[in-house]
């Protein structure tokens, strides 16, 4: 089964990890999105965040597979930069935000990055979104506004003429996982963690039994023959 590593990096700082399976080749397959401050054994240790910056992607790569119980067939990050460019071949990109994006500026003043609501993103926008925390935010908000994102890219990628157009033609990397997912079936989900901490800025998240359990399940349906 064809499976990668996507590390989201903001300045070199760990915002998100994506895990794609290809389970069904072209037509599609599992993805399942891991916020930075996930503890990186699923317990109480480290989070992945703290492990990209002590080891880098040989550290996320091996946690990430003994979580997950299969190895990647390819591992990549990529940027904000680099992601606002391969989002601005297929934007607009429809969003809905249940909260606006804010920061504070030096002066304690509140400004609004992107307003609450319904909303057409250009690649910018989106990337900015995809990295993007508010003050005092648990984490488990930008991994949902993240899924949110990947559906509605992998909408556009489907609905367009030539999805190698708004993909880059290339046979490795992000690029085949987008037009197989657009083209067939995806399944996105967020790895199902709880926070450690009431805390959102202090908080861990882990897996209790019940999100090992979904854990052990969504694995074999990911990559149901491993070598």
């Amino acid at each position: 089964t064809p499976t990668m590593l996507l590390v989201h990096l903001d300045d070199g700082e760990l915002v998100g990890l994506t895990v794609f399976a290809a389970t069904l080749l072209d037509n599609g397959g599992h993805a399942v999105l891991v916020g930075a401050d996930v503890a990186s054994d699923g317990i109480d240790g480290p989070t992945f965040a703290q492990r990209w910056r002590t080891g880098g992607m040989d550290a996320v790569e091996r946690d990430l597979g003994a979580m997950f119980g299969f190895g990647f067939v390819e591992t990549d990050a990529i940027e904000t930069p680099e992601l606002a460019q391969l989002l601005s071949l297929s934007e607009p990109f429809p969003i809905n935000l249940l909260d606006p994006l804010v920061e504070v500026n030096e002066d304690g003043r509140t400004m609004v990055f992107l307003r609450a609501g319904g909303q057409q993103l250009d690649g910018d926008a989106g990337a900015e979104l995809y990295r993007w925390r508010n003050p005092s935010e648990f984490e488990a908000n930008r991994t949902e506004r993240q899924l949110d994102l990947w559906k509605s890219w992998l909408a556009m990628v489907g609905s367009a003429a030539d999805p190698l157009s708004v993909t880059l033609p290339h046979d490795f990397g992000l690029s085949p996982f987008l037009r197989a997912f657009a083209a067939g079936r995806a399944d996105l989900q967020i790895l199902p963690v709880v926070p450690d901490s009431g805390e959102a800025e202090a908080a861990v998240y882990s897996l209790d039994d019940r999100g090992r359990e979904w854990l052990a399940d969504m694995s074999d349906r990911m990559v149901p023959l491993r070598i």
